[in-house]
Parts: C-alpha cells; structure tokens; sequence
C-alpha cells in the first residue's frame, strides 16, 4: 500500500513539473470560406469534415506569447492560417496544435517543416507538403497532391486524382478508386484495393501491391516489384533494374503485359487461370535462364549489344502479347 501511494505521489509530482499539454488556447470561427491556406514550422493539424457552414479554428500551444503568434486572417473567400515565430534567437521551446472542423468542399492547401497533417472526411481539393513531417489523408473525394523529403504519406478510401511523392518517406496506399501516380527516391510503396490507372516509381525502395485491378505502370531501380492478386484491365508493365519482378494474377489475362528486369528475376503467375496468348521469353544466354510449364514453338539467338541472348516464344490460342524478359536473373511463368 505504502508502495503504491509512493507510486501515485511520484506521478502526481510529474504531472505538476510538467504541467498541462497544451499551456494556450485560441478558438475562432470564420464565414464564407471556400480555401484555407495552412502553414506551420512544427504545428501538427488536424482537418475534419463539420456539419455546419462555418470553419471553427483552435490552435493550442506552450510557446510564450513574446516568441509566437498564431496568425488567422481572412483575404476574400479565402483564410490564411500561419505560425509567427517573432523571436529569431536561438531555439524555440514548446509546441503547437491546429484543429479545424471545415465544410467538406472548402479546399485545403497546406504545408509544414515537420509537422504531421490529418485530414478526414473531405470531398474537395486538398494539396499538402512537408519537410520531415507525416501527411495522413481518410476518404477524400476531391484530387489530392502530397510530397515530402523524408516524411511518410498514409492515403486511404481517396476517390479523386492522386498524386504523391516523398524523397526517402514510405507510401501507404489503400481502397482507392481513380488515377494513382506515385513516386519516391528511396522509400517504398505499398498499396492495397486499388482500382483505376496506377502510375507507381521508385529508385532504390520497393512495391508491393495487393488486390489492384486497372492500367498499371510499376517501376524500381534497385528495388522489388512485388504485385499479387492483379486484374490487369489494359496494356500494363512492371520492369526493376537490379530488383525482381514478380506479378500474380487473378483473373484471366485479357491485355498485353511486359515484365522485365535486368539482374533480376522476372516471374508472372497465372494463379490458375489460363496461360493464354502469344508468349515471348529472353534471356542472356550464358546468364539467364528461361522456364515456362509448356513447350516453346521456337527458339533462336540474337545479339544486343556485344551479348547474345536466347529468345523463346509460344503462341498460346488467341490472346495478348506476353513479354517476359531479364538478364542475368530468371525468366519465368508459372501456372
């Protein structure tokens, strides 16, 4: 018992040294807003979507009132909102919080040094950035922009046009619908129930794809393409450079493909459905190697360069062209 009041009393001690969260609050509410231009340092914010017509406003803080300002201004239907650092010594000692209950269609562009966004609930526009700060959009209905140098970007249930891309930050994507073209140096991407024209890109990270259907265009440099569950609905391509390239579908392939890669291997699984189709397999010939679960109709040699590569093809009933390529890694498909 005594323990315990030693424990509570402890607690109880630190709570009091560090006082409360947040020291300072500000609310105010704004009419006939149709854009909110956000800009933070460090100030994390949170947008949501509100019942009303009005844009309520609260920011909360620790820094003194001598060093930092929250700046709130209206210039026609538009609400300017920014943090005002008035001291330029040295560091600066606190934190801030933005909270904003919006209309659904008023239009948000936002940007920050390291602070993190959260934005549910929107059907309008919404463009973010960040340095090193973490961007998190829910079931936005308008089109989104986001970037970051070294932050992450979580977008979910977005049904406008997507466009995102982070410097050395990871991109989860998941239960969207539309236009998706996404990029980074050298993060990964993952994305998860997408269905539309998919644009992904990477330099040294990774994809990794599951249960998408659509256009789709996945490209690394030193990194893996990893795509599962695939219902390719138009021409499509998935290519690495020193990375492997597997894609494993799930419904009957009915459009052209191309996987390549060129130190790496090259696999396409036809999970069972029918290996239709005109069938072309290269491999360097003393690197590569070819494998496929059916005869070839022809097999040559041909020159690239001062290499010589083994070219297979089949024709497989009537259906799309496959290309299946790499170098020195595995050319493959599978049942």
């Amino acid at each position: 018992m005594k323990s315990l009041m030693k424990q509570m009393a402890f607690l109880l001690a630190c709570v009091l040294i560090a006082g409360p969260a947040f020291g300072q609050e500000i609310s105010k509410s704004f009419k006939d807003v149709k854009s909110i231009k956000i800009k933070t340092v460090s100030g994390d914010c949170i947008i949501e979507k509100g019942s009303g017509s009005e844009v309520q406003v609260k920011v909360s803080y620790t820094y003194s009132n001598d060093e930092f300002q929250a700046e709130m201004e209206m210039r026609g239907s538009r609400l300017y909102l920014d943090e005002n650092f008035i001291s330029r010594r040295g560091r600066h000692s606190g934190r801030s919080s933005w909270h904003l209950v919006v209309p659904a269609e008023v239009l948000i562009d936002f940007s920050t040094a390291s602070g993190d966004l959260e934005a549910t609930g929107l059907k309008s526009e919404v463009s973010a950035s960040s340095a090193s700060g973490n961007l998190t959009l829910r079931d936005v209905g308008g089109d989104v922009r986001t970037s970051t140098a070294s932050g992450n970007v979580r977008i979910t249930g977005s049904t406008g046009k997507l466009k995102a891309s982070t410097a050395s930050g990871e991109i989860e994507l998941s239960d969207i619908s539309g236009y998706v073209k996404s990029s980074t140096a050298s993060g990964s991407i993952y994305a998860e129930n997408l269905k539309g024209e998919l644009s992904f890109s990477t330099a040294s990270g990774n994809i990794r794809a599951r249960k998408a259907s659509g256009e789709m265009s996945m490209s690394c440099a030193s990194g893996n393409v990893d795509a599962t569950d695939i219902v390719i609905e138009n021409r499509s391509s998935f290519s690495a450079a020193s990375g492997n390239v597997e894609v494993g579908l799930a419904k009957a392939l009915e459009h052209d493909v191309k996987l390549s890669s060129a130190s790496g291997d090259a696999v396409l699984d036809f999970g069972g459905t029918p290996i239709k189709g005109f069938i072309e397999m290269t491999a360097k010939l003393r690197d590569g190697r070819i494998r496929a679960p059916f005869d070839f109709d022809k097999e040559e040699t041909i020159y690239r360069g001062n290499s010589e590569y083994m070219v297979k093809t089949a024709q497989k009933g009537d259906g799309p062209m496959i290309e299946i390529s790499t170098a020195s890694g595995t050319a493959e498909i599978r049942k």
